[in-house]
């Protein structure tokens, strides 16, 4: 039995997971500012973890060339503690994710291959990627958000597709060329909604280059393995959608079910999930949340946003946090 301990509304822009601006520490860059010593362009990105007591800065210089500077800081002395200065790529594109106390930050490097840089509250920073995945447009067109982990979809040298997964602060390579299809895969596209918690777990659709279609999983079940469904002829995924999904929920396992998920039709609700994988009754949030998207921050908050308004062009961003606990 779930029940609903509390509600924390959020009004305006939100970060998920929970990766927010320090007041002290920006007090203490207001302060720089108007002594002269920064100016508020310098500063691109703020992220905080380890509970609030580390924030890290990033910057960017374009001249001569593009580069990226990470420095982190202390937020109960205001005190920069550590500086990194790499390349970057020209768009300055960044992912974030905090996993276990760290904090993962993805980006491309100048040659357009996925870097991930893991930062420790004992001011330490490590690469965590060290094997060759390109992204082959915009990192934020090849990246993927799901329950706090990071997926990306990209190539490597050849003609190999390849799947990049960060999660419990690890970084798996999925090579599909390895999997068992009947043909080479040649396209990867994510399915439409699988991402947004319309479905138990996140889908691509690959293309083989006899034309068939396979689906794979988003994400890798507790032996970092991925599940594989081969469609017959040109079926579509709206066709065989709950095949597929049953399939893939008994392959990664029953641990990803979420407590709250989202309806399919209009106003796209959050409902409650029964013992039987089923929808039920609309959660009871405190104002009611249409167009909703649900965020598994991690095993009891479960985030719910959407629009105040059943058209969310006339509504607001309203949000909150679902508690589950397990009565026993």
């Amino acid at each position: 039995m779930k029940k609903i301990i509390r509600f924390l509304t959020f009004n305006g822009v939100f970060f998920i997971p929970a990766i927010i601006l320090s007041v002290m520490l920006w007090n203490g860059y207001n302060d720089s500012i108007s002594e002269g010593k920064l100016k508020p362009d310098d500063i691109s990105r703020l992220y905080t973890f380890d509970e609030g007591n580390r924030v890290i800065s990033i910057t960017y210089d374009h001249v001569p060339t593009t580069q990226t500077t990470a420095s982190i800081y202390d937020t109960k002395t205001d005190q920069k503690l550590r500086s990194w200065t790499s390349g970057s790529y020209s768009f300055n594109e960044m992912w974030s994710t905090i996993q276990g106390n760290q904090l993962l930050l993805a980006s491309k490097s100048p040659a357009e291959d996925l870097e991930i840089h893991t930062y420790y509250p004992n001011d330490d920073r490590k690469e965590l990627v060290n094997k060759r995945l390109t992204i082959p447009s915009f990192l934020n067109s090849n990246t993927y958000q799901w329950n706090g982990r990071l997926i990306f979809s990209g190539g490597s040298e050849g003609t190999a597709l390849i799947l990049g997964e960060l999660k419990d602060g690890r970084f798996l390579l999925h090579n599909l060329n390895e999997e068992d299809l009947p043909a080479r895969p040649a396209r990867i596209e994510p399915v439409m909604n699988t991402f947004n918690g319309q479905t138990r777990i996140p889908i691509f659709e690959v293309t083989l280059k006899n034309d068939q279609k396979a689906f794979v999983s988003a994400i890798s079940d507790d032996k970092d393995h991925l599940s594989v469904y081969v469609a017959d002829e040109e079926d579509q995924f709206p066709i065989m959608g709950d095949a597929v999904e049953k399939q893939m929920q008994r392959d990664i396992g029953r641990e990803q079910e979420m407590a709250v998920d989202v309806e399919w039709e209009y106003p796209n609700r959050a409902r409650l999930v029964k013992a039987d994988g089923e929808l039920g009754k609309v959660v009871p949030t405190p104002e009611p949340v249409y167009q909703t998207k649900v965020y598994q921050l991690n095993d009891e908050e479960v985030l719910i946003a959407g629009s105040t308004e059943e058209d969310d062009a006339k509504g607001k961003l309203t949000g909150f946090i679902y508690f589950q606990l397990v009565i026993l």
